[in-house]
């Protein structure tokens, strides 16, 4: 399914967003002293990487559904922040 140029100028700005948040996150992240052992716990966490694969999931269900591209950046967007 070939995407418009409008859908894909939405879809690179969800993905621009999540993209810029985490850099900023990561700047905050690198003033707290033993920052690298905590994100690289918080990263291993099950019940994050439960939360991470549920969200992947319900996305490439709808996908693969052919839903609406426009449900799934709404769904993208909310699930970025």
């Amino acid at each position: 399914m070939p995407l418009n140029d409008e859908t894909l100028d939405r879809l690179l700005k969800v993905f621009s967003g999540i993209y810029s948040e985490c850099q900023v996150y990561r700047v905050l992240a690198e003033r707290v002293s033993g920052w690298k052992e905590l994100f690289d716990r918080l990263i291993a966490d099950h019940e994050h990487q439960k939360q991470v694969a549920e969200t992947f999931s319900t996305l490439r269900e709808r996908l693969k559904g052919q839903k609406q591209i426009e449900e799934i950046l709404r769904y993208l967007d909310r699930t970025s922040h």
